[in-house]
């Protein structure tokens, strides 16, 4: 047998390795107990799925993948060797033809979760790239949209438009969340008197210079992505409104998670949003029970309900927004609606019936 030529590294490089134990060598009758043994030192599991038709072997399928999850937080990277492996899932088509674009098209059956709201109503003209139907000067969608077979809604605006539009089954299903965070703490918030800021994409993130209710410490969260940099300079250079006492606002960059989960816990959040369907910063808030300030978008409205009581439609109503009592109402307001969000178990349970359905129709 020929030799393989050595290839030359600069000195001193590191090479990253990622162990991948195969689920094929443990014993079986053992699985549980095997991956336990291999769970310090791998980085992910490697799971061969093999039906004897694609290839001669027959081996496991999804009830022992399945059956593995609750036994490991690893990753599950599952090689299908089989005829037929089912439905594709894109978990985040509106990305996938868009700012993660596709390499190919998709040629198989798919169905595809989308996030991006119906409608984007932002001064920035590059915001407007995220409107849902935005995808369709996509090179890659015409020929996908041939193989699409259901869609993922995370709001019934955007599942009522995608029914409309693609003609395919839909389910709409909320964002998932954590259920084991820190709920708000109001004697702690109304103390502090802290009205908080957070996230970047399709809002105003200079909403909090342009507010300054009596006797309240702003908070600015800001990242230290470039791209939000860019964004946000160019939403002060649009000069919406004026600045209020810039030098007060306090501005922070990223916090780890639980320094994060303190402050939401402690603070009162406000917002401007451009658009919306599954907000991050509006689930956060509802599955602490944190007040937040909003404005009124169709979206919103299904995650907080019609009757929250801090949505608001001019910035000059924030002031009267903060009295205490009815920011305790709004907190129990968000945790009378806990049951909304579903886990992510749920989520993905849910998701999968969906899509085998779609797959069997």
């Amino acid at each position: 047998m020929p030799s393989v030529p050595a290839v030359a590294r600069p000195a001193g490089s590191v090479v990253a390795v990622k162990l991948a134990p195969s689920i094929l060598s443990a014993d079986f009758a053992r699985l549980g107990d095997e991956v336990a043994r291999v769970a310090g030192v791998a980085d992910l599991l490697h799971v061969d799925v093999m039906d004897g038709h694609f290839v001669p072997n027959l081996t496991i399928g999804p009830p022992v993948v399945a059956s593995l999850r609750p036994h490991t937080d690893l990753f599950l990277d599952c090689h299908l060797m089989v005829d037929n492996p089912g439905v594709l899932l894109d978990d985040f088509a509106d990305a996938s033809f868009s700012y993660q674009s596709l390499k190919q098209p998709h040629s198989e059956l798919w169905v595809g979760i989308f996030h991006h709201p119906v409608r984007v109503n932002s001064p920035l003209a590059g915001d407007r790239k995220h409107a849902l139907r935005q995808i369709e000067g996509h090179r890659h969608w015409a020929a996908s949209r041939k193989h699409i077979r259901g869609a993922v809604a995370l709001c019934e605006d955007v599942a009522a438009d995608l029914r409309d539009w693609l003609k395919v089954p839909v389910l709409t299903i909320p964002h998932p969340t954590e259920i084991t965070v820190p709920r708000w703490r109001a004697e702690s918030a109304l103390a502090e008197r802290r009205l908080v800021q957070a996230g970047f994409c399709l809002r105003n993130t200079q909403v909090i210079f342009q507010v300054a209710p009596a006797g309240w410490h702003r908070v600015q969260l800001f990242g230290a992505s470039p791209w939000y940099r860019s964004r946000d300079e160019a939403i002060r250079a649009k000069r919406i409104r004026l600045d209020l006492d810039r030098p007060m606002v306090e501005v922070f960059s990223r916090l780890d998670d639980a320094a994060y989960d303190e402050l939401l816990a402690t603070s009162v959040v406000v917002t401007e949003l451009y658009g919306a369907a599954a907000n991050n910063l509006i689930v956060e808030c509802l599955a602490r029970g944190t007040p937040i300030l909003v404005n009124r978008l169709t979206a919103v409205e299904e995650y907080l309900g019609r009757d929250y009581p801090l949505f608001y439609s001019d910035l000059g109503q924030i002031d009267s927004l903060l009295e205490p009592t009815r920011l305790q109402a709004a907190s129990e307001h968000l945790f009378g609606r806990a049951g909304f969000l579903p886990t992510f178990d749920e989520f993905a349970q849910r998701v999968l019936v969906f899509v085998d359905s779609v797959g069997a129709a």
